[in-house]
C-alpha cells in the first residue's frame, strides 16, 4: 500500500519534471519539489525492497544445491540432511562474516610491510 501511494506521488513529480523542469524548483511547505522527489524515491525503494514473495518457501536442499554448484563442496554426511541444525552450523563455520572480512582487510593494510 505504501509503495503504491508513494509511487503515485513520485510519478506526479516526474510528470511535472517532464512538462517543465523549472517546476521542480518551486517551493512547497518550505522545501523544493526536488527534495520531495528525493525523499519519495528513497521511501519507494525501501518499501519495494520489503515486499516478499507470497509463495516463497525455504527449501534447504534446493539452496544447498545452488551453493554446491558454485563451491563444488558437499561432504557425504551433509547429503540429504541439509535441514538439520548440525549441517547448518558446520556450513556457517566455513564462512567468515562480512564484518570480519572487512576488519581483516583493513588490518592487512596496516600490518603488511
Amino acid at each position: 500500500f505504501v509503495s503504491f501511494i508513494v509511487g503515485a506521488f513520485a510519478a506526479a513529480l516526474i510528470g511535472l519534471a517532464l512538462v517543465d523542469e523549472r517546476l521542480l524548483e518551486a517551493s512547497l511547505w518550505g522545501r523544493k519539489l526536488v527534495w520531495y522527489a528525493a525523499i519519495l524515491g528513497t521511501v519507494l525503494a525501501i518499501s519495494r525492497g520489503m515486499i516478499v514473495e507470497e509463495n516463497a518457501a525455504f527449501n534447504p536442499q534446493e539452496v544447498m544445491e545452488k551453493v554446491v554448484k558454485y563451491t563444488h563442496y558437499l561432504p557425504r554426511h551433509w547429503r540429504n540432511r541439509c535441514h538439520h541444525q548440525e549441517v547448518q552450523k558446520e556450513f556457517e563455520g566455513l564462512l567468515q562474516y562480512r564484518f570480519m572480512m572487512f576488519v581483516d582487510e583493513m588490518l592487512s593494510i596496516v600490518v603488511t610491510p
